[in-house]
């Protein structure tokens, strides 16, 4: 388990939370994954192939490709989902 400064739990919201004047840190696994799958390949200039960019694919089909190209970019960051679930109401990722 990871340890990072925690963004908001709210989806969409990317503010620090602070607690007594102080970032809070805390497992920050799940936070990555969302990061991860939402990121465009190029965003991170450190490792510019990294990200699913699951922006591109709204609207459209999300199938076993899609589900692969989220199972690799996971690996890449050295998570192993347990179990991957992608369909018409979001992404579902167990770790």
């Amino acid at each position: 388990m990871r340890s990072d400064i925690l963004f908001g739990a709210v989806e969409g919201d990317y503010d620090l939370l602070v607690n007594g004047g102080d970032f809070v840190i805390g497992p920050s696994d799940i936070q990555h994954v969302r990061h991860i799958i939402e990121a465009e390949q190029g965003n991170y200039k450190q490792h510019p192939l990294i990200g699913v960019g699951v922006r591109k694919m709204l609207g459209g089909c999300l199938g076993q490709l899609e589900k692969r190209i989220i199972r690799v970019q996971l690996k890449s960051d050295q998570y192993q989902p347990s179990e991957l679930q992608v369909n018409e109401t979001g992404i579902a990722v167990k770790l």
